[in-house]
């Protein structure tokens, strides 16, 4: 396809977004991630995948091969995952899922260490809704050091320019107008979340259908669907990670820190 047909599909898309689904309701999901990748090269970009090897990871992981062997997959490794995390991050390797492994920078990774021992007491035990201010922007520092800043420099690494995320609508309310595809005026793809209006159950389905089940993460082979840092429980419904909201920048932690380097609409 040329230009002409790159702005037909940017349109579809893009009314898709806006509730108009028809588009898109006979797209299987590695449809979705073909017309990504296309869509992204088509304007000098490149499609990823970003993944924190959650509860539906595989599913991400899979379609993104099925459509284009090549597209690269980014793992940040914050430090502060479940060992089971980590297993299976090495299980899916050993699967051939090209799971590329990123680490904050040693100072950060002190910073947020800093940050963990002097308020984790407060994450454990208060409800996010009842933080204190300091509390809330430490948290979004620690993302800052250990999500934001190794997403931004493995995004430069290795040339991508948009990610395909695990976001979707029914996780939060703040999700709920979450679109498939997002273009800007120019027609560059700017977001690509392949898995917005799907379900729990339509998750099961694709990796039943696929004999993904067994490349299930091992703590949602336990009844986890929440899988974050090693202090949160798994098995509770969980706000924001940090990654894809700026929170308002105040207070010292935050001015330390700097604000977030990337921004997910």
């Amino acid at each position: 396809m040329g230009l002409t047909g790159f702005r037909k599909w940017a349109d579809i898309f893009n009314r898709c977004a806006a509730g108009d689904n028809t588009a898109l309701r006979d797209m299987t999901l590695r449809d979705r991630f073909e017309y990504a990748a296309w869509a992204a090269q088509e304007t000098g970009g490149r499609l990823g995948v970003l993944t924190s090897l959650g509860a539906q990871a595989i599913v991400n992981l899979h379609a993104a091969r099925e459509a284009q062997a090549d597209i690269p997959v980014a793992f940040i490794d914050t430090g502060f995952q479940h060992l089971e995390t980590l297993a299976y991050r090495d299980d899916l390797v050993g699967a051939g899922y090209p799971v590329q492994t990123v680490q904050p920078l040693p100072d950060n990774a002190l910073r947020a260490q800093e940050l963990v021992d002097r308020y984790r007491p407060v994450w454990e035990k208060v409800a996010r809704d009842d933080w204190m201010l300091d509390a809330s922007d430490a948290f979004d520092a620690l993302a800052g050091l250990v999500k934001r800043e190794p997403h931004a420099r493995v995004q430069k690494d290795v040339g991508v320019s948009v990610w395909a995320t695990g976001r979707r609508r029914d996780q939060a309310t703040s999700r709920a107008e979450l679109p498939i595809f997002a273009f800007d005026g120019q027609g560059v793809l700017t977001e690509f979340n392949p898995l917005a209006d799907m379900t729990s159950k339509d998750i099961y389905q694709y990796q039943k259908a696929h004999d993904l089940l067994d490349l299930q993460h091992p703590l949602v082979k336990q009844g986890a669907s929440a899988i974050g840092y090693a202090w949160e429980d798994p098995y509770v419904a969980k706000g924001e990670c940090g990654m894809h909201v700026q929170t308002p920048q105040t207070g010292q932690i935050v001015d330390v820190v700097g604000k977030p380097l990337l921004r997910h609409a």
